[in-house]
């Protein structure tokens, strides 16, 4: 069926440079795609740097890369308020709506005699070239990653190592529905399908970010003629999320070439957070918000070994978690792992055949997971569809009864 409206294979083309040094190593990659739906198309640049650096005691990884993804392709979502008073389904259902005989590739000029919508043979479908031309979502991301790792060791017992990681992405997509301008033939057929259309646009621009920081000081000891082993860790983590968009559509555009929000008729649509009457062709109802996330955790281990047979593990962490209130807002998670290999500390139980190694292990743990989004814990309100009215202004309450009183999920794991 697709084969059928492209004529043409789908195409691949990628390009990569890469440069290797003693202590770096530099990659730009081109890549661009040709979809199997007509006129649909991505390219894709990717420029990464990686490098290390030991000096003394005194070790470096770091690591950049960025990313810049621009894509034109047919915004199908868009088909229900393009044609609000038809079932259109989707380009596949106009497909499928075509008998065998007829070719699809003669209606790919929609501006010919037959091709234009007006003189479309079929009267209860929406010719699949208009619906690839005439609904189109463009976007492009920016991403940008970076990590880095320093370590140091301050002695052969003791070892200090920092770790950062980031991620920014900057995206915006543009939606456009262009406007359809039929013949006088074309406004006596079908009138839930064959109708003049006003143009619409929606812009939307999404920033997120990542940051999170690892530190920690471990190390190990040796005691009583290497009979104890002692292995610790202490350290903490810091952890970052944030995320804001901003929306806006327009209908009605007056002039139909220029698909600018601010060339329409009427209110522009705001749509707000959780209430997106349109959405977009990312599929995410939520618009024109702000969200951030903060945790802070302290963390330590401490292990003992004796004799390469008995081992001695614990565990302790602490989180802060700013998506919870401040009575539930600190959590400690302990755990503890014993085990002991019998047939090493009690040689004769290997002196048969039947029995060749004899372990046995404990261990008991307490782990949480904290599954809401930010401001969460209270209820909102948002505006309705419709407002504000002129100058009046109106909000609905949210259809969910949240608790402010929502601890972490934990679960206790014994063995």
């Amino acid at each position: 069926m697709i084969r059928k409206i492209s004529g043409t294979q789908d195409l691949r083309c990628k390009n990569t440079v890469s440069i290797t040094g003693q202590d770096y190593f530099l990659s730009i990659q081109d890549a661009s795609v040709k979809g199997l739906m007509p006129d649909d198309k991505l390219r894709r640049t990717t420029v990464r740097f990686n490098g290390d650096k030991k000096i003394n005691k005194l070790s470096i990884n770091y690591g950049l890369g960025y990313t810049l993804q621009k894509s034109d392709v047919v915004n199908e979502n868009g088909l229900g308020a393009a044609f609000p008073g038809a079932y259109i389904g989707s380009i596949m259902f106009a497909v499928m709506q075509t008998p065998d005989n007829i070719n699809l590739l003669s209606y790919k000029d929609t501006n010919s005699k037959y091709g234009q919508f007006s003189n479309y043979f079929n009267e209860f479908a929406l010719p699949p070239y208009v619906e690839i031309k005439n609904l189109r979502s463009l976007s492009q991301q920016n991403n940008l990653i970076g990590n880095a790792t320093l370590s140091y060791e301050i002695a052969p017992w003791l070892k200090a190592t920092a770790r950062f990681n980031t991620s920014i992405n900057d995206s915006r997509t543009d939606n456009i529905t262009s406007p359809i301008t039929l013949l006088n033939y074309g406004l006596t057929r079908n009138n839930t399908l064959f109708v003049n259309t006003k143009g619409s646009v929606f812009n939307s621009m999404l920033h997120t970010s990542l940051a999170n920081v690892d530190y920690f000081l471990n190390g190990q000891a040796k005691v009583g003629e290497d009979a104890l082993t002692i292995s610790y860790l202490v350290g903490g983590n810091y952890r970052e999320t944030s995320e804001r968009n901003v929306a806006i559509q327009g209908n009605n555009l007056v002039v139909p070439t220029l698909s600018n929000v601010s060339v329409r008729s009427g209110d522009a649509t705001i749509l707000g957070y959780g209430n997106g009457s349109v959405i977009p062709f990312n599929g995410n109802p939520n618009y024109n918000y702000s969200l951030l996330a903060r945790r802070a955790s302290a963390y330590g281990t401490l292990g003992f070994g004796f004799k390469g047979w008995a081992f001695l593990e614990l565990t302790g962490r602490n989180d802060w978690d700013s998506r919870l209130s401040a009575a539930n807002r600190s959590n400690f998670y302990p755990g503890a792992n014993l085990s002991l290999v019998l047939s090493d500390a009690i040689p004769s139980l290997k002196g048969g055949s039947t029995l060749t190694f004899l372990k046995l292990r404990a261990a008991l743990s307490k782990s949480a997971n904290v599954n809401v989004n930010p401001y969460a814990l209270q209820a909102t309100y948002s505006q309705p569809a419709g407002f504000p009215f002129g100058g009046n202004v109106g909000f609905t309450a949210g259809g969910t009864q949240p608790s402010p009183n929502l601890k972490p999920e934990t679960v206790i794991g014994a063995k």
